[in-house]
């Protein structure tokens, strides 16, 4: 009879991935540990050293079990803390929380299903003094209004007239605002049409109109301010006052000329993927967007998580024609699935698809084309720690 063998996506999910021992391994699939480091050497998965398993196992699994169910609930659910945020307060790597919340059964939430949270208290009242601010003090139109709000707008007119809030005239309700034509460079084109992918909502002001608006919510500074610089030398840029959580909200107005922002396709435009310069900076946007970047159990890693399957898949794809072998694409089951930490219960509409790497090699070249297009200041610091957390194990590995 054949011994036991398991595949390589199972053994990089694992343990390169999870970060999984040979011993927790071999209790998962019901095997002796002997089998799994069989098939670790088989397809020349690198093992861990003796000193990497014993932090591995300080630093995942004793930290782990000490953060107790409802902690974690009370801090994911009830407080919506992101699991970075988390990770901060109790002094553990995101990681490390991840897998806590796997093991207790903790559905995560997915790179949209957060921003709806974000945004979740304003789209089920419209509070008076963010529709003042967003009317009266900033300008907006109605429907613009209710775009960045997530409704109709009925619910919008109706809680203006309960709020006591008069409609403007017709010639007030279109002033408009100087807008300059977009100019850049195909590169930052393709930057813009990566991280509008992964992070922004952008529609007609008007059905008929020629004004593109553009909106996004955080709680991060970086990420205002980015948004800030990318479009205030083109348009209008407001911000909200922040609310209870901190949360701001960005409104911006733009020309026609943005138009190529309208489209949101699970897609990669083939003139993006057939110029490499125009695929870096795209990648770039779309990291800065929805990349996790950072070292864990001293290891640099590469992380972007998103429903978006298709583009996912071209990414991985056009790295490895440019010869940059990274672990294929994983799913993440999640369609189906009741979302925790919602303030209405709801399920997830898709999965969620993961690209990760730790491979050094393969981090170096994907971070060495990136930097010069990235903008989200965080994101170039991490990539930074990483790329020097890199020359490091170089310098070790010598």
């Amino acid at each position: 009879m054949p011994g036991r063998t398991i595949s390589k996506d199972t053994l990089e999910d694992f343990y390169v991935m999870q970060q999984l021992s040979g011993r927790e391994i071999a209790r998962r699939l019901g095997c002796d540990k002997k089998v799994v480091y069989r098939e670790l050497d088989r397809y020349g998965i690198p093992r861990r050293d003796r000193v990497e398993a014993v932090q591995l196992a300080a630093g995942s699994y004793t930290v782990r079990d000490e953060i107790e169910e409802m902690t974690l609930r009370k801090l994911y659910e009830d407080e919506q803390l992101s699991t970075n945020q988390i990770a901060e307060r109790l002094n553990v790597s995101g990681s490390t929380v991840i897998r806590r919340m796997d093991e207790l059964g903790i559905a995560r939430r997915s790179a949209t299903e957060a921003n709806r949270l974000a945004t979740w208290n304003l789209r089920i009242e419209i509070n008076e003094t963010i529709l003042r601010e967003l009317y009266e003090k900033q300008g907006h139109s109605i429907d613009a209004i209710a775009a960045q709000l997530g409704v109709s707008t009925t619910p919008v007119r109706q809680r203006m007239i309960e709020y006591g809030i008069p409609v403007r005239e017709h010639s007030l309700a279109t002033t408009t605002y100087t807008k300059q034509d977009f100019d850049g460079t195909l590169q930052a084109k393709a930057y813009l049409i990566g991280f509008r992918l992964g992070d922004l909502w952008v529609g007609r002001q008007n059905a008929s109109g020629a004004t593109i608006h553009i909106s996004c919510s955080s709680t991060r500074q970086a990420q205002i301010s980015l948004i800030e610089a990318l479009f205030q030398p083109y348009g209008r840029v407001s911000l909200s006052k922040p609310d209870a959580n901190g949360m701001i909200s960005v409104s911006v107005l733009v020309n026609e000329s943005f138009a190529f922002l309208l489209d949101k396709e699970d897609n990669i435009e083939s003139w993006i993927l057939e110029d490499e310069a125009c695929f870096w900076a795209f990648l770039a946007g779309y990291v800065d967007a929805e990349g996790n970047i950072g070292v864990y159990n001293g290891q640099g890693r590469l992380r972007i998580t998103t429903t978006d399957e298709k583009i996912i898949r071209q990414i991985w794809e056009r790295l490895l024609v440019i010869g940059i072998d990274i672990p294929k694409p994983r799913c993440i089951p999640m369609k189906g699935k009741v979302l925790s930490g919602l303030p209405r219960p709801g399920k997830a509409n898709k999965d969620q698809w993961e690209l990760a790497t730790k491979r050094k090699s393969a981090l170096r070249r994907i971070l060495t084309n990136i930097l010069p297009y990235m903008r989200h200041t965080d994101r170039i610091q991490c990539a930074q720690v990483v790329m020097a957390n890199l020359d490091k194990r170089d310098s070790i590995s010598k």
